[in-house]
């Protein structure tokens, strides 16, 4: 499954919260995990981690849908995230294990020709039209089925055009 795990990064709050006008505690988007000093510019598709005992990889940006709108009385609150890019990512399981609240986060590898998660964000929300970025997100191997679905359709129709 490639979206087990749903991650935010908690350094990103101040801005959400000054954008809806509240203080937000943790999990107030909807996240399994909240870290801090995990950015989507600095964690990138294919990120292999430690989570306590567990392995776990990133597997594609987060795509929040309208229900997060409803829950914060704030329709435009998806679109903030899709437009700014700071959407919270996707870890998928690669190995179980024990995880708890005070278990540490800790990068185990990096892929050397990876995509960080804004930059896959920026491509597939903002940079529709370009092949050679569609392209190049399409060739992180770890990238998650459904993004790699959507950008190969994407792709297939650039090259008609």
């Amino acid at each position: 499954m490639d979206k087990a795990v749903c991650v935010f990064d908690y350094l990103a709050y101040p801005s959400y919260e000054a954008f809806l006008g509240q203080n937000l505690q943790p999990g107030a988007f909807g996240e399994n995990i909240t870290v801090s000093g995990c950015s989507e510019q600095d964690t990138y598709i294919g990120d292999i981690w430690k989570l306590g005992e567990a392995t776990v990889q990133v597997s594609q940006p987060r795509e929040p849908c309208f229900k997060l709108g409803v829950k914060h009385n704030n329709k435009e609150l998806p679109l903030k995230f899709q437009t700014t890019g700071i959407t919270g990512y996707y870890f998928r399981v690669l190995e179980e294990g024990y995880v708890s609240a005070e278990s540490e986060l800790v990068l185990y590898s990096r892929a050397v020709s990876s995509v960080s998660v804004m930059e896959a964000n920026y491509i597939m929300h903002q940079n529709k039209d370009d092949v050679h970025a569609v392209h190049k997100l399409l060739s992180v191997d770890s990238l998650s089925a459904s993004w790699k679905s959507t950008l190969t359709k994407r792709w297939e129709k650039q090259q008609l055009n």
